[in-house]
């Protein structure tokens, strides 16, 4: 069977609810096709985007092509027009490395097991949702729920982050070379957050353990409901007022002189 008849099938299939299972029918699709070993990422988009107007297509064409990447497990480069939006590019990415210039959609990364992401452009929400392992550094700015439930590997978002970066993560670690926005590290159980210039409001709110550092301006109520882990902050806002704590360590540093 011809790829693109795969991906029509695989197009009109329910969606499953578990992402693993529906990554899961996506390599079986691209597993039962035929193509030339040639075949780029970049190709094969433009192969599918005539269906782009389906109901589904942000989601299962994100799955499809990352199925393809896993399945070929080369490195590859994706150009994304500016008028589409794929969810789940490089989800479950287990080696080699993708370079993607353009804006991606919801989930980038996610579950990723190894290899390497490198975006050229902005990234919407849940990008490297449950990583495990790998790299990925996007060059603009990344929206919510950055690295949510993230166990392990490294994210680096060169601009500004927005809310809820970290939440929920137990390993790895995110550096923010810009700003951050509320609920930096929300229920965060291990890993580290560094932040270069400044955070907004809720720093660490209802943190377990793990280790945030914000080098510049911070919000309010920081550490609120905090009961493990630490924070490292600029003294410079060593007398603002503090938020209600149970446990975990508040720390104010001169970062000029560490």
């Amino acid at each position: 069977m011809k790829l693109l008849d795969s991906f029509k099938r695989f197009l009109a299939q329910s969606t499953e609810e578990d992402p693993s299972a529906e990554f899961g029918k996506a390599l079986d699709a691209v597993g039962s096709s035929e193509f030339p070993e040639s075949l780029t990422l970049q190709e094969l988009l433009r192969d599918l985007l005539p269906e782009k107007h389906a109901q589904r297509f942000p989601e299962k064409c994100g799955f499809f092509l990352s199925a393809f990447l896993k399945k070929n497990r080369k490195s590859d480069t994706l150009e994304i027009p500016d008028n589409i939006i794929i969810h789940y590019l490089g989800a479950f990415l287990s080696g080699g490395e993708l370079k993607i210039k353009g804006a991606c959609g919801d989930y980038l990364g996610a579950f990723a097991e190894g290899g390497s992401i490198l975006v050229d452009g902005p990234v919407n929400d849940y990008a490297a949702f449950s990583m495990k392992s790998g790299k990925i550094q996007v060059k603009g700015i990344a929206q919510n729920h950055t690295a949510q439930n993230m166990a392990d590997g490294e994210v680096i978002i060169e601009k500004n982050c927005y809310d809820f970066a970290g939440n929920s993560m137990t390993g790895g670690k995110i550096e923010i070379r810009g700003n951050a926005g509320y609920s930096l590290g929300y229920r965060m159980k291990g890993g580290e957050i560094e932040v270069r210039d400044l955070a907004w409001d809720l720093i660490g709110e209802e943190m377990k353990g793990g280790k945030i550092t914000v080098k510049g301006h911070i919000g309010k109520e920081f550490g609120l409901n905090m009961a493990g882990g630490e924070i490292f902050l600029n003294e410079a806002n060593k007398d603002l007022p503090r938020s209600r704590t149970s446990g975990g360590s508040i720390n104010f540093v001169n970062f000029k002189k560490a």
